[in-house]
């Protein structure tokens, strides 16, 4: 489907992915043994499907990192400002041995005997249904669209041409003509490029031994980001550097919760700390930068990832009223 160049690649995009306002094009075939699996859709005989979930409020905690609020579904974010990004609604899954939660900041989808499911950033962890429009069981948004699409995203540069097996577009909820951004999923189900509307183009290398484990970030322009992961004292880490220098850290325990994960990184440094019980979870944020400290206190229900509370310096802040200011 892509050739040519980035500009060459935004318009084929345009025009293979998108359905237009007067006519919806189906999605693409999923895989025969994902298709056929009668327990797909077994949640949405019992549920209204979903409606579409912009981005909540972002709140600010200091160190670059930041919390964002899906108020439709009650879920939180915590994102550093290198990306790593931990999320309520995947507690359950460890998919990059950073710890339960933790994820790169993008999509990803995980194929199993059982079926696929794909994680979209801001609205958890969906099952695949092509016979939706947003490709995603029990959701009937536009603002995103998973389809089994298949080809090879062009090579540039040093860069190799490399196949790809599904992708995701996201939709500004005020223009549903045209995605501001096209993910492009290689065959471990990480995202292997993403091209914005414009045709700016950002491809992401892995480690061919651990796939999910992410090396590399080449930008359009040829700047790169590098990630290690080296093992300190019984920690997983993970260090970004980027092109210029700057290094962001997480550590992230071996040892079972409560034990922190930290972020360090050029601004000051955050650790976020799990609290456990049968029925509710929690999670405390405390950001250092030079001698003020933010803390930040979230709780949610275990068995749908739903947010019940968030504090702010001990401050109560959701559930929001009518009107109230949603950010800080």
């Amino acid at each position: 489907m892509l050739s040519g160049i980035p500009g060459a690649v935004a318009l084929c995009v345009a025009a293979a992915l998108l359905p237009s306002a007067a006519m919806v094009a189906p999605a693409s075939a999923e895989p025969s043994a994902i298709a056929s699996d009668p327990n797909r859709n077994r949640y949405c005989d019992h549920v209204d499907p979903m409606p579409p979930s912009p981005p909540g409020p972002e709140f600010h905690v200091g160190n670059g990192v930041t919390a964002q609020v899906n108020l439709d579904i009650e879920t939180v974010a915590v994102r550093s400002a290198a990306g790593p990004t931990w999320d309520s609604t995947i507690t359950g899954i460890d998919r990059y041995s950073l710890g339960p939660g933790w994820t790169l900041g993008e999509a990803f989808v995980d194929v199993t005997d059982w079926g696929a499911k794909i994680y979209v950033p801001g609205h958890g962890l969906m099952e695949s249904d092509a016979t939706r429009v947003s490709g995603l069981a029990c959701y009937d948004g536009r603002d995103v669209i998973f389809r089994w699409d298949s080809g090879v995203v062009p090579g540039r540069g040093a860069l190799p041409d490399r196949a790809y097996t599904s992708t995701l577009a996201h939709f500004d909820p005020t223009d549903l003509e045209t995605p501001v951004r096209t993910d492009y999923f290689g065959a471990h189900g990480e995202v292997i490029a993403s091209i914005d509307a414009d045709g700016t183009r950002t491809d992401r290398l892995y480690d061919v031994i651990a796939p999910a484990r992410l090396t590399r970030i080449v930008h359009d322009d040829g700047r790169e980001t590098t990630f290690s992961y080296p093992v300190e004292r019984g920690d997983r880490r993970l260090s970004i550097t980027s092109s210029d220098g700057k290094v962001d850290t997480l550590h992230s325990p071996q040892a079972e919760w409560p034990v922190p994960t930290r972020l360090v990184g050029p601004l000051g440094k955050t650790a976020i700390t799990w609290n456990m019980s049968l029925l509710i979870h929690g999670l405390t944020s405390t950001t250092t930068e030079g001698q003020v400290e933010h803390v930040t206190e979230f709780e949610w229900s275990t068995d749908v990832g739903r947010l019940d509370a968030l504090r702010l310096d001990g401050e109560r802040v959701f559930p929001l009223e009518a009107g109230q200011p949603a950010a800080r």
